[in-house]
């Protein structure tokens, strides 16, 4: 079964982030530190195109390594490590979960550092943010090749920082979608034959400045070729 899946401007995962709050109501603090939030994140944007568009070819080693900064310090590891694994998180050692969680962030930061998908991107809209109490929501409209997705980025609060826990793509949960698969393959095998998928996911050669070699789905709703970035190299190690 096909999954749903969206284009590579879902990658945009540091230009916009969310939590999934609708019906709460918020306080005018809460309105004041979504408005914050949005502004943040558009600054983001911006600091990201110029350096994806500094160049039509590969970035320079050091606008590369900005670039990937930009990125990894957008989410919360541990969190997403948390999640994605549910039951088995609880059965790991510390050591194998601070091993997981830094796979995680490898993972996410090989992906997601590719100055290709910023330059593709023709809109981003910025449609609202919901905070409450820790959480908050802001849900964004990107246009990539003439196509619509509505994606959302959960977020907590995490000290004097706001960090990605989830990413909701066309209503469809990565870190769900991550967890389903990754009991999968640990039934399948076990805990170490899910590790060793990931490790070799990151081990793969990548090609044209940077791509990690992912696999492409068709989009149910008209057909529309979607790349699926970080999350489905995840996703995936239970196929």
């Amino acid at each position: 079964m096909i999954k749903r899946t969206c284009y590579g401007a879902a990658c945009l995962i540091l230009m916009a982030f969310a939590l999934w709050a609708d019906g709460l109501a918020q306080t005018p603090s809460d309105a004041v530190t979504g408005q914050k939030l949005i502004d943040m994140l558009k600054e983001r944007d911006n600091a990201i195109r110029a350096i994806a568009r500094s160049t039509s070819g590969p970035l320079s080693a050091a606008n590369q390594e900005k670039l990937k900064g930009i990125v990894g310090d957008a989410f919360d590891y541990e969190e997403l490590s948390r999640q994605s694994l549910g039951k088995y998180w609880a059965e790991r050692t510390p050591a194998e979960q601070k091993e997981f969680v830094g796979l995680y962030r490898k993972l996410i930061e090989k992906s997601y550092a590719d100055p290709k998908l910023y330059r593709k991107v023709e809109k981003i809209a910025y449609d609202g943010a919901e905070v409450v109490d820790s959480m908050a929501t802001v849900r964004t409209t990107v246009v990539y090749k003439g196509e619509k997705s509505v994606i959302k980025y959960v977020m907590r609060r995490v000290g004097d920082r706001w960090l990605i826990t989830d990413m909701v793509i066309d209503d469809v949960s990565v870190v769900r979608n991550n967890r389903q698969n990754f009991y999968k393959e640990i039934a399948k095998s076990s805990y170490a034959g899910l590790l060793s998928k990931l490790k070799k996911k990151l081990a793969e050669k990548t090609s044209g400045g940077g791509r990690p070699a992912v696999r492409h789905f068709e989009r149910r709703a008209g057909g529309v070729r979607g790349e699926v970035r970080a999350w489905r190299c995840f996703s995936g190690a239970g196929e």
